[in-house]
């Protein structure tokens, strides 16, 4: 019959006195007792003070949620001032321009490139601009008879403000210069120069911002074709100048369809610097009365920058994937499915002028069907916050 026996705090100590017999080096029993002791010690002020700030953070947002959301005086205005300042900094950035590589042509194969603003950028003005050039790099296609390099320039111009602590608006207007090398209709024409270029179609944005310290933010992005405006942008039916056939529509300026994407990003902000996660969908336009089409596409991305000072140095990786191949007429285009793009930028800025500049390296499907690099983007771009 088994009895128990009376717990003893003696009896620990003996255990581990021989346990320390056995083996060689072993802590005696009371030392391997105090730096047990002293780990958890140690260890504790860091759960202590992470449940402490999800606490606070929860607080927060249920000071925001009952009280509303009444601008920079309200409780949101005092939790976000209290919480971190940088971030309420962070949310122009997050709407900044998209197209570099998609301008009114879908990427001219890019697969849609793209420079996403990281780092402190400016606020307080009355409303907020955003200008950006890029350049987007063509590589020549060696399978191609029609084919010889060339490159794409893109100015864009994005005039924005918020309307509220947690609302704000704008609207992007691109211009697309595109050229390309040694171009012939067909192996018996004369190879010859061909360039394009014009205003796109004008884009809307709505964003929205969410949580305590506005870190969450969601932008809708709508393209609308000039044509339902009553103006010449965007324009989708461009003839080639020394053939009159149709331009294929990677070439045109615009599509002559409304577009829209819905983007969601989300902001750690860190004493060191910032980490930003987030996603898009996109509707490209469909099916246009050329009978051309552009497929939708999704992104995933993630982009980490560090505070050096008035600089802060950012890298990325964005993953893209499309539903289909697009299509020039009833021509299927070598677009590629999927899309893999590292990125680097630097931003410099102070309390009246940012400046940025960076580039990413997208690889994907190629023009011959592998999987290898595709054209590259870089982009200067500059940000002020008038009055």
């Amino acid at each position: 019959m088994l009895h128990a026996r009376p717990f003893r705090p003696s009896r620990v100590a003996d255990w581990f006195r021989m346990k320390s017999r056995k083996i060689p080096f072993a802590l005696p029993a009371r030392a391997l007792v105090v730096v047990v002791a002293t780990g958890l010690a140690a260890f504790y002020p860091t759960v202590a003070r992470h449940r402490a700030e999800r606490a606070a953070a929860a607080r927060l947002d249920r000071i925001v949620e009952s009280r509303g959301d009444r601008g920079e005086g309200g409780a949101g205005g005092v939790a976000t001032a209290i919480a971190t300042p940088r971030v309420s900094r962070l949310g122009s950035l997050l709407a900044s321009w998209e197209t570099i590589g998609g301008c009114g042509a879908g990427g001219s194969g890019s697969g849609g490139a793209t420079i996403k603003w990281i780092g402190r950028n400016t606020h307080g003005g009355l409303f907020q601009v955003v200008q950006m050039f890029g350049f987007l790099y063509l590589y020549e296609d060696p399978s191609s008879t029609d084919f010889r390099g060339g490159y794409n320039l893109v100015s864009s111009t994005q005039i924005s403000k918020d309307f509220s602590e947690k609302w704000g608006g704008g609207v992007i207007v691109p211009v697309t210069y595109k050229y390309y090398r040694n171009f012939a209709y067909s192996p018996n024409s004369q190879p010859y120069d061909l360039s394009n270029g014009g205003v796109g179609d004008p884009s809307l944005l709505v964003i929205r911002k969410f949580g305590a310290i506005n870190d969450t933010i969601a932008t809708l992005n709508v393209g609308i074709p000039g044509k339902y405006l009553g103006i010449s942008t965007g324009r989708y039916q461009d003839k080639n100048p020394q053939t009159f056939g149709d331009l294929t529509q990677e070439k045109q300026i615009g599509f002559g369809r409304p577009t829209a994407s819905l983007t969601l990003d989300h902001v750690f902000d860190e004493i060191w610097g910032l980490f930003l996660v987030g996603g898009s969908a996109s509707y490209r336009g469909g099916t246009n009365d050329m009978e051309s089409y552009r497929a939708p596409s999704a992104s995933a991305y993630a982009h980490v920058g560090y505070f050096a000072g008035p600089f802060v140095p950012a890298a990325g990786l964005t993953a893209t994937g499309f539903t289909a191949h697009d299509r020039d007429k009833s021509e299927t285009q070598a677009t590629p499915l999927f899309t893999l793009a590292p990125s680097v930028s630097v931003e410099w800025s102070n309390d009246y002028v940012a400046l940025i500049a960076g580039a990413q390296f997208p690889f994907g499907t190629s023009f011959t069907g592998q999987y290898s690099k595709l054209p590259w983007v870089a982009a200067v771009g500059v940000s002020i916050s008038p009055f």
